[in-house]
């Protein structure tokens, strides 16, 4: 299991989702992430509109911590259109081994993950602050504000390298 995917109890993880499936459109089809952990089973359900979203429709979901210890399911349910429901629309749900929550450094998990994907549903741990904007404000080397004639602070967009430590 690769690093970004051990999650120290009491961090909050945050995730771009990204669901690639063709009749589903991620800016316009409803879905939702739950989140399940423990024994009993518990589940923490994120809806779409609890995420996170910036001007290029990236979505992005927050998960809590505090108290989870152990492996975290992902169960992504997405609606794609479907002529032949009554509906007009098709359940989808990948499911995912997510992350593992612990509680010591450096645990060793046997096996690693052990889960196949479908691939139509993507999770990458995002460490940036401020993901609701694609944008980024210019400043000085001394974090003065770069503005234009009329005052207005000049920004740049976002690269890759600016979300994900893997760029």
């Amino acid at each position: 299991m690769d690093k970004d995917r051990i999650i120290q109890q009491g961090d909050t993880a945050k995730y771009q989702v990204i669901i690639q499936h063709e009749d589903f459109d991620q800016q316009t089809d409803p879905f939702h992430v739950a989140i399940s952990w423990g024994i009993p089973e518990q589940v923490l359900t994120i809806d779409r509109a609890d995420m996170l979203h910036d001007e290029d429709g990236n979505f992005f979901m927050i998960v809590p911590t505090a108290g989870l210890v152990g492996p975290l399911k992902a169960y992504c349910h997405y609606y794609v259109t479907d002529s032949d429901m009554g509906s007009g629309q098709r359940e989808e749900i990948d499911i995912q081994m997510l992350a593992f929550v612990t509680d010591t450094p450096c645990p060793h998990i046997p096996g690693g993950c052990g889960c196949a994907s479908n691939a139509h549903v993507q999770y990458r741990r995002v460490y940036a602050s401020d993901v609701n904007t694609a944008w980024l404000n210019l400043r000085t080397s001394e974090q003065q504000p770069i503005v234009d004639s009329e005052g207005r602070q000049l920004r740049v967009h976002r690269a890759d390298k600016d979300y994900y430590k893997d760029k």
